[in-house]
């Protein structure tokens, strides 16, 4: 009877007494699901395979369309697909959180963006989006000129910052220059992304 009920809900779509689909799904996405891999994100590093892995499953439980994954270091590195089934031991195995390199504070997050745009540029007959996973800890400045890209394509980006409550990015400060000096104000102030969300426990997570 359960398995009837959910037949039901699912508006006569998910056939589960027969485990096969009666409808296909309307969903027809092309998500780009991208982890921060830097040194930065190494006290979050456990909390972030949490949200990968959580993410990764309510993505393939919806049905949504096709998943890529990415790792964030001096640009994106591709390590799924959006032909490839999901793999989530693999991919855990390929997070260290110990990437460093001179300036990748200032350059990572752009380039990354830089490349994701190109990559969503090759897909074609599916509605593109990004889900970017990071403490939230790089150069505004120069990543602008990327999501000003991405929004003329109408690619979505949605930022996920793993926030801790000790070093928080909300006590975080930047400087913003008045022709009356310089003045500190809310890092988050004038965060390039649009589309952004605080998450402090996986649970928070859909």
């Amino acid at each position: 009877m359960k398995k009837v009920i959910s037949f039901i809900a699912s508006h006569y779509r998910n056939d589960k007494i027969w485990l096969r689909r009666t409808l296909p799904s309307k969903r027809d996405y092309k998500i780009l699901l991208a982890i921060d891999d830097t040194l930065s994100m190494r006290d979050n590093g456990f909390f972030t395979l949490e949200a990968l892995t959580t993410i990764t499953d309510a993505l393939h439980r919806l049905e949504v369309g096709q998943v890529a994954v990415a790792a964030i270091r001096d640009r994106m590195t591709l390590l799924q697909s959006f032909e490839t089934s999901s793999n989530i031991p693999f991919l855990v195995s390929q997070f260290a959180f110990d990437f460093s390199a001179p300036k990748s504070a200032d350059t990572a997050i752009a380039n990354f963006v830089r490349d994701s745009n190109s990559l969503l540029d090759t897909q074609t007959g599916s509605l593109p989006f990004v889900i970017v996973l990071s403490d939230g800890r790089f150069n505004k400045a120069t990543v602008r000129r990327y999501l000003s890209e991405a929004r003329d394509k109408r690619y979505l980006y949605i930022f996920v910052v793993l926030d801790q409550v000790k070093d928080s990015i909300l006590s975080m400060k930047s400087v913003e220059k008045k022709e009356s000096g310089i003045k500190l104000v809310p890092y988050l102030k004038d965060f390039p992304f649009e589309y952004y969300c605080i998450v402090r426990d996986v649970k928070q997570l859909p």
